[in-house]
């Protein structure tokens, strides 16, 4: 990537009263190859952030009240309305492991396909809970698994236009244009911002990570307070869905201890 070719990026990362989690994610950040990048780490928590890492110009931390405040798709568009300065936004959420060299190969995907939006089709996830009983909007939900603590799972989709949103790196002038829907429906803060988003873009999701060995730029948590409802117990076995791994247990339980 030549000189005039690193356009200055922002990582956001949303957060709520997850002090070890997050500071995992800021981890990660600062461990990026990329170097043009900021974390701008938006903190909707009833308890603040504490950023242990001193010294680092590099991170900003935005308050903005209780977590149940904000749907989802609002607290995405308020976070990126601050990263005024940057060309590229990309999510880093605080219950995920970037790979060192994650923003630099996405800032190079999103400038060589000529997309508006690039991200991952296919993701590790690491099971770090088996149940938890949680009240949303809807009511208690159940998060629940005959599986065990420490587990790897992927999650495929074959839809070649399809990111993960935890995945989602694009161009600041695309979300100007397009924002992220605030209204809507669902039972825990209007999930589902971030596929109903793809549906205004032109995106191109990677193919499956699982190919380039060891060398892997993004692993999600299921922790049980995650946005969506993960059941894994009804294991897909079609090309698109969730698929057990066991040979990675112990490398991703390596990656996201705390």
């Amino acid at each position: 990537m030549t000189p005039a070719m690193h356009p200055s990026v922002t990582a956001i990362c949303l957060t709520a009263d997850r002090q070890a989690q997050t500071d995992r994610a800021v981890a990660s950040f600062l461990a990026q190859t990329y170097k043009q990048a900021n974390l701008l780490i938006y903190d909707t928590g009833k308890k603040p952030y504490r950023l242990e890492c001193l010294g680092s110009s590099r991170i900003v931390i935005v308050r903005d009240g209780p977590e149940m405040s904000r749907p989802i798709g609002a607290m995405r568009n308020v976070a990126n309305s601050v990263a005024v300065a940057s060309d590229i936004l990309l999510h880093m959420d605080s219950d995920d492991w970037s790979g060192p060299y994650r923003i630099q190969d996405q800032v190079q995907t999103l400038i060589n396909s000529g997309k508006e939006c690039v991200g991952y089709r296919s993701v590790l996830f690491y099971r770090s809970v088996l149940a938890k009983d949680r009240e949303g909007a809807g009511g208690k939900i159940q998060y629940q698994s005959i599986h065990a603590v420490g587990e790897a799972w992927a999650y495929h989709n074959i839809n070649p236009v399809y990111c993960i949103g935890a995945s989602f790196c694009y161009w600041r002038k695309v979300w100007e244009r397009q924002k992220f829907r605030e209204d809507l429906p669902g039972p825990e803060r209007g999930m589902g911002e971030d596929k109903e988003w793809l549906n205004h873009v032109d995106s191109q999701g990677a193919p499956d990570p699982l190919h380039t060995g060891f060398d892997i730029n993004l692993v999600c948590e299921i922790h049980g307070g995650n946005t969506m409802k993960y059941v894994l117990d009804d294991e897909s076995r079609g090309p698109t869905g969730w698929k057990r791994q066991p040979s990675w247990d112990a490398k991703l339980q390596s990656i996201m201890a705390l």
